[in-house]
């Protein structure tokens, strides 16, 4: 009988293992690689929270001036608005 997906993957991850115990500096390289895209991921969240935020205020900046402009707005008299 063939062996099924899970004992190929098992059989793979044995494999893995036993070839990256016999070279330590790719085990090395391996473990550094995924800290390296996990410090990464991380910081770019980080970075769009930061991103988000400060569009969020700069939207409310802006929306601050435009009232304060709405305010200066001077009207033709004889039309009727204010």
């Amino acid at each position: 009988m063939s062996p099924g997906p899970v004992e190929e993957a098992g059989s793979t991850a044995r494999q893995a293992v036993e070839a990256l115990k016999s070279t330590p500096v790719v085990l090395a390289l391996v473990i550094f690689n995924v800290l390296y895209m996990g410090f990464g991921a991380y910081t770019q969240i980080r970075d769009r929270d930061h991103q988000v935020e400060l569009l969020k205020t700069w939207a409310n900046e802006h929306a601050h001036t435009a009232d304060l402009l709405a305010k200066c707005v001077i009207t033709p008299e004889g039309t009727g608005a204010r």
